[in-house]
């Protein structure tokens, strides 16, 4: 939401406000903790997210200078561009309840070199690890379908592990934006 806001410092929330909260300043939730909505760009280090979250909001944390991430088993849903631009974030491990990984997630997160994921994962969206630094990375049986450009520009890709016999590419091929999966 704030992406390349590189001097905004602060924002407040009013305390009366029934729907939105934020912490120290930084990071924006709903009132019930179940949606992370935004952050700053100046959100650094650690980032511990709570237990009751269910949803990490479209940009929510994008352009944050975060180096890791814990993201609860109660998250379902990641939204698109969330972690974009994240240069910082190293590793990611999605948690077990993610079934698809949204259009451009980690786009550009140009130090992730790990990512870990649900066992429950079904697809992959267009340019979901586009720009990264991954070298490699294993997919699991349960994905049946990777969108265009899902690990486009990752120049340090060297090993891809994928066992499915039932990735539907088909449908990537016909995207209106061109290109393929692991286009570099």
């Amino acid at each position: 939401t704030f992406d390349r806001c590189d001097k905004l410092q602060s924002i407040t929330i009013s305390p009366n406000n029934p729907y939105i909260y934020d912490i120290d300043g930084k990071i924006i939730y709903t009132k019930d903790n179940t949606k992370l909505l935004a952050s700053l760009p100046l959100l650094s280090g650690h980032l511990t997210l709570p237990e009751t979250l269910t949803t990490i909001g479209d940009f929510a944390l994008a352009g944050a200078e975060i180096s890791s991430i814990e993201i609860p088993e109660s998250v379902t849903k990641i939204g698109r561009y969330a972690f974009a631009n994240c240069n910082n974030l190293k590793e990611v491990k999605i948690p077990s309840n993610i079934k698809n990984i949204e259009e451009c997630t980690f786009r550009e997160c140009s130090n992730l070199e790990k990512i870990e994921f649900s066992p429950e994962l079904t697809s992959i969206e267009y340019g979901a690890f586009s720009g990264t630094n991954i070298e490699e990375v294993t997919i699991p049986a349960t994905v049946s379908h990777m969108d265009k450009f899902a690990f486009g520009s990752c120049k340090r890709l060297r090993k891809i592990t994928y066992n499915s016999v039932r990735c539907n590419t088909e449908s990537a091929d016909k995207h209106r934006r061109g290109g393929k999966v692991f286009a570099n």
